[in-house]
């Protein structure tokens, strides 16, 4: 937190971030059964290579490991859409489908699910968070994304020193949900690390379900310094300018994509936003964003950014939590307009894939269904439970559900690089789920914080079983 600022909640959205349009899912059931036909080689989010085996919309009889019915099963593909089974041999999904379609996997050893109405999904992917790294260490954060749900994250804040910490959980089999790794090319102070990260190789698989995404630059302040603004967006809180120049900025990320890195670069402010587009345009040079270079937080979009995101190819990351609990702190004009609104860079940017972030702890709670219910309405919870409802400004600003179920599991894989092994329940990828209380795609709006998440499932094993749910917690 910025000295400028004493009042710790004034920046709960801004200043304190830490570190950054898909097709929505549809509801409808698909016609056939799609299963597998060939196990998969891949075993684990680290391992990018394989290729996702062959689909067949035949029945094949293979006996699964697990079966859940009874209830909804949202995959989260746009073909599959909203299904009632699904099957689990070892850590692959191996059909999903029709309830009698499904039943054919089952064997004299499958453990069947009744669900009783509950509803899979597939468990959520935090893109950007620091909850293993900044909340009490591996083994406590870990806690805190199983029982909420989150089974793949990319941690964003990964100094020289910690990449050994993360190699030694895995190692010891205490690192349970997939970790990518982003590692600094600064501080969050802008000061600069220098390419330490060139020790561990591009998309390295450094053990079992922890690998290395990429390389993360801060454009301007957060934690440290002041947000580059082009106008006070905060009555009483100074603007600065980008840490960097744009030539400099340019060159971190020419070499890091010319071996093989994808970069994130945490901008929070219009003009670092501008400045990070236009470094990402000269290394593009008008071709396509093969790496998935990121831009995180995007906290304050203006009309002279918002439509470069989607003629870049370049992926927003965005916040879920709105400032609805303190509306009234001094925002000016500029942030009504331009703030606190994840719906602008949607909708001026038709097919890009946009995704989400926790950026935990700097917005607590960790909770992405009360994210989904703030990204979706604008409305948030207080510390008592209650809800702050968001001034007009703010209260258009929201996505529709769909897209922000989108945000937070398929198109936040796809900024990790990990869409083709997690995000959505396809035959093929990996068992990665989560068992909730309600259906987050029809439930009204103003209930979503009302869903609980009662299991979490990584690679066809409970991480997490909530007290009283065993029955639908299979092994």
């Amino acid at each position: 937190m910025p000295e400028q600022i004493s009042v710790a909640t004034i920046l709960l959205l801004l200043i304190a971030a830490c570190g950054g349009d898909a097709a929505p899912a549809t509801t409808s059931n698909p016609a056939t059964t799609t299963s597998i036909t060939q196990a998969a080689t891949t075993t684990t989010a680290a391992h990018t290579s394989s290729s996702t085996p062959s689909t067949s919309t035949s029945v094949a009889v293979e006996a699964a490991d697990v079966v859940f019915l009874g209830g909804d099963i949202v995959t989260m593909d746009p073909d599959l859409g909203t299904v009632e089974a699904i099957a689990i041999k070892g850590d692959l999904i191996l059909a999903v489908g029709t309830a009698a379609e499904v039943e054919a996997h089952i064997g004299s050893a499958t453990t069947v699910i009744d669900l009783g109405g509950r509803v899979v999904a597939p468990g959520f992917v935090d893109a950007h968070t620091h909850i293993l790294t900044d909340m009490g260490g591996i083994a406590a954060g870990q806690v805190l994304a199983l029982e909420n749900g989150i089974t793949s994250l990319g941690d964003a804040s990964i100094e020289p020193g910690l990449p050994e910490e993360f190699i030694a959980a895995s190692a010891s089999g205490e690192l349970r949900v997939r970790t990518t790794l982003y590692l600094t090319r600064t501080d969050p102070c802008g000061d600069e690390f220098g390419t330490w990260y060139e020790a561990l190789a591009p998309d390295s698989v450094l053990g079992d379900r922890v690998r290395v995404g990429g390389v993360k630059i801060f454009a301007d302040g957060g934690v440290c310094g002041l947000l580059a603004s082009s106008e006070v967006f905060l009555v009483g809180y100074e603007v600065g300018a980008p840490y960097h120049d744009l030539e400099v900025l340019t060159g971190w990320i020419r070499d890091a994509d010319a071996a093989g890195y994808q970069v994130i670069i945490h901008a929070q402010g219009d003009l670092a936003i501008a400045q990070a587009q236009d470094a990402y345009a000269e290394v593009l040079a008008g071709g396509p964003n093969t790496r998935r270079h990121r831009i995180e937080h995007n906290a304050i979009v203006t009309e002279a950014v918002v439509t470069r995101y989607g003629e870049l190819g370049i992926v927003p990351t965005l916040f879920g939590m709105s400032s609805a609990c303190i509306p009234d702190i001094g925002w000016t004009d500029f942030y009504k307009e331009y703030g606190d609104r994840p719906i602008d860079i949607v909708q001026a940017n038709p097919g890009l894939i946009v995704a989400w972030h926790g950026d935990d702890p700097s917005l607590p709670p960790v909770s992405p269904i009360i994210e989904l219910f703030s990204l979706v309405t604008r409305a948030n919870i207080a510390e008592d439970g209650s809800v702050c409802e968001p001034p007009a400004w703010m209260a258009d600003g929201g996505v529709t559900v769909e897209q922000g179920l989108a945000m937070m599991t398929i198109n936040s894989a796809y900024a990790l690089h990990q869409d083709h092994l997690v995000g959505s329940l396809v035959p093929g990828k990996l068992a990665d789920l989560i068992v909730l209380t309600d259906n987050l795609l029809t439930i009204p709006a103003d209930r979503l914080p009302s869903v609980e998440v009662l299991a979490t499932i990584i690679g066809g094993s409970v991480e997490y079983c909530a007290a009283g749910a065993e029955a639908i917690c299979p092994g």
